[in-house]
């Protein structure tokens, strides 16, 4: 047996082979890869998969290619024109890029934190090529083979100018970083970051009960899993796994990384065709079709944000009215006023029955719209009076609470300051009508004296 002298001595070498090879590695464009001798009886081939070496040891790589033709859900893997677009808008950048460009990436970890214990025992990436999508699963089947991994994966990296993810900004990414740093290896520049994730939530927070992975296929791509493993699950399958090394316990792991990845690929696409395409919007919900407007407004897209408007007012009105003062808010911030306006009073109209409305927005809108801008104060005047009475219904209803008061007495205090235009108003129209007829009445005599 040997001493504990000893074994800390062949961990030290072991380490400082480990750097050397990382430092060697970074000089070489790609990395030497190829499949190591498989046994007479290889478990892996059940699953396609291959154990390859590279400088840093040895690891699992499984690999799927999907042609373009293929659907998931619904939805195709291949773009349509506007897909480039798309792309810029989501990667918030200005750089141009093709789907070529993206490298997608999905990893199973041993943990939920990002901490320097949490390991990426399998990192799914995927990417596009002429005529296929491809997916290689990188699995590690003991820690010491994590470092091949990572090689392996900072060549992929160096590749592609695009990362795509979901949560990946705030977990997958960091995890990877992580990673690197811990095993010594110097971490590829993050690249241009299209996490799904926030665009998702943009768009259908309002109308899905959550924005996971695994709802947004479902009720968006058209994709429903049957008898997948849970991602909480992976972990435990993964623990399973190093204790029996039975490939069979760790195969759902697999396939659930491989589903993220063709997910992730087609909602991507489907994101970037309902950016750019106006015929996937007629399909969409007036809720759909509002947040899309909102989020082109966020990212600064005027033209888009108005075009995506145009298309919702074509809607049927029980559909789009819920969204009028959203929507008036929209055309008020990009100084569309009279479609602000229109939309004010159309959404009066229609709630005029009720003693008491919901809002008072579009009143107070108005009486700011047509004081400030118009310089009417007697239609500012009539606005600021129908919003205080209404004001006042709801205060003597306990309704509003302190709140309520405090709108009470601002529009209290513009009613008074109204009064007083009008009234500086009116005396100014009369002082110039008094001065009009004095000087009517100087002429005409100026001009008996001549006769």
């Amino acid at each position: 047996m040997s001493s504990l002298k000893d074994r800390l001595k062949r961990l030290t070498q072991s380490s400082a082979a480990s750097t050397n090879n990382s430092e060697a590695s970074l000089h070489q464009e790609l990395p030497s890869l190829k499949p190591a001798a498989a046994p007479a009886e290889d478990p892996w081939s059940e699953l396609e998969a291959v154990i390859y070496t590279n400088e840093g040891g040895s690891f699992v790589m499984r690999t799927k290619h999907y042609p373009l033709s293929y659907r998931h859900g619904h939805v195709p893997l291949t773009w349509n024109d506007s897909g480039h677009e798309g792309i810029r808008l989501l990667g918030s950048a200005a750089l141009e890029c093709d789907r070529e460009q993206l490298l997608f990436l999905d990893t199973e970890t041993t943990g939920l934190g990002i901490g320097a214990g949490n390991v990426a025992f399998m990192i799914g990436i995927g990417f596009y090529s002429e005529n296929r999508f491809t997916i290689e699963q990188l699995f590690i089947r003991n820690p010491a083979e994590e470092y091949a991994v990572l090689l392996y994966l900072q060549h992929k990296l160096q590749q592609y100018s695009h990362l795509v993810t979901y949560n990946g900004r705030s977990f997958d990414w960091p995890v990877v970083k992580n990673r690197f740093v811990l095993h010594r290896l110097q971490a590829p520049a993050e690249p241009v970051h299209m996490d799904l994730l926030y665009p998702s939530r943009r768009l259908w927070k309002r109308t899905m009960p959550s924005c996971s992975l695994g709802t947004v296929e479902g009720r968006q791509l058209g994709f429903y899993r049957m008898n997948d493993v849970p991602g909480s699950m992976a972990p435990v399958l993964y623990v399973q796994y190093l204790t029996s090394e039975n490939v069979e316990d760790i195969k759902g792991v697999f396939i659930h990384n491989e589903h993220d990845i063709v997910s992730l690929a087609a909602l991507c696409g489907y994101l970037c065709d309902l950016i750019g395409g106006q015929p996937l919007w007629k399909q969409k919900s007036a809720e759909e079709l509002f947040r899309l407007a909102c989020w082109f407004d966020h990212i600064g897209r005027t033209p888009q944000t108005e075009e995506v408007l145009e298309a919702l007012l074509q809607y049927p009105e029980r559909e789009k009215s819920a969204f009028f003062l959203g929507i008036a808010q929209l055309y008020k911030r990009n100084g569309r006023h009279q479609k602000a306006v229109e939309l004010w009073k159309a959404y009066i109209a229609m709630h005029n029955d009720r003693v008491i409305p919901a809002v008072l927005d579009p009143y107070i809108e108005l009486a700011m719209y047509y004081e400030h801008r118009i310089k009417d104060w007697q239609e500012a005047l009539h606005w600021a009076e129908a919003a205080l009475s209404r004001a006042r219904k709801r205060v003597s209803m306990a309704r509003g609470g302190e709140a309520g008061r405090e709108l009470l007495a601002s529009l209290e205090k513009r009613c008074e300051r109204l009064h007083r235009k009008q009234y500086k108003h009116s005396e100014r129209k009369v002082s110039i009508s008094r001065r009009s007829i004095t000087s009517t009445r100087v002429e005409q005599v100026s001009i008996s004296d001549l006769l």
